[in-house]
């Protein structure tokens, strides 16, 4: 954003301030349908702006046990603020990944999370980007936050995603042997199945595995994914992991998974509402 841009916002802000009376006004970088030289579609300067500004948050969202018998789980996921509503860390994270912003996204949200998560009881999930998984000094950062937290370690389970694993599996070893000392726990999300998936269970101790989000949609009318879901809990019982599905969007892709062998389920139809735990 050149110079004379941001002038331009500048007394855009002031005009629309000066309008409205008694008031103030923030401008926040517009999304464009424009792609930038890195295909991230006008995201980066907006995710800029809210590292700067305070625009991101996390919210909370339920996991419940369709067992009843090991209570909930809450994952935590980061959001940004927008001016037409807000996006969910999944809308940007390629963007803020490409241009190696995840590890300060992460570094931005983490603090004032943890000192929320006292006021519940529920394990607690915490996403991790690749670029912070990729830095060994985050790594430490991160180890650090944890044992000075209001929280116990054991109801800490850090969430990766199965690729970034993968590709970083070692870095990912090292933290939750960092970890381990304070019990908390590893979680694999976006996970496929694929051999490669699978063979990550072989390295890594994961508490739980979360489905990919493509694995769950059309449960009723596409046969091959129950079939995969099936292997995925197997290979999970077989290494001591539980399986979780999130976004499932009605009872009968409930009873699908059910029968599969997933208890582990988040889902608007639950009526568990999502809440803001630290902005």
């Amino acid at each position: 954003m050149t110079f004379d841009q941001i002038l331009g916002h500048a007394r855009q802000a002031h005009h629309d301030a000066a309008a409205a009376g008694d008031s103030f006004e923030v401008f926040r970088p517009q999304l464009t349908a424009v792609e930038n030289v890195d295909g991230d579609e006008g995201w980066l300067d907006r995710i800029k702006f809210a590292l700067g500004n305070q625009d991101l948050y996390s919210v909370q969202q339920s996991i419940v046990d369709l067992d009843g018998e090991g209570g909930k789980l809450m994952e935590n996921i980061p959001y940004m603020r927008g001016e037409e509503g807000d996006y969910a860390f999944s809308r940007f994270k390629v963007a803020a990944e490409h241009n190696d912003l995840g590890e300060s996204i992460d570094r931005e949200v983490i603090p004032n999370l943890l000192r929320n998560l006292v006021e519940s009881n529920e394990p607690q999930i915490l996403n991790l980007s690749e670029n912070s998984i990729a830095d060994y000094g985050f790594q430490e950062w991160f180890v650090t936050q944890i044992r000075g937290a209001p929280v116990e370690g054991d109801r800490i389970i850090v969430q990766v995603a199965a690729d970034t694993a993968h590709d970083n599996l070692r870095p990912v070893q090292a933290l939750m042997q960092s970890l381990a000392p304070l019990g908390c726990r590893l979680s694999l999300c976006d996970f496929r199945g694929e051999p490669r998936a699978r063979q990550l269970l072989e390295h890594l101790d994961a508490s739980h595995i979360k489905l990919h989000h493509s694995l769950v949609t059309d449960l009723a009318t596409d046969s091959s994914k129950p079939e995969a879901i099936k292997k995925i809990v197997s290979a999970a019982r077989e290494h001591g992991a539980d399986v979780i599905a999130e976004d499932v969007a009605d009872t009968t892709g409930l009873a699908v998974l059910w029968q599969c062998g997933v208890k582990l389920i988040s889902g608007a139809f639950l009526e568990e509402s999502s809440q803001v735990v630290a902005s």
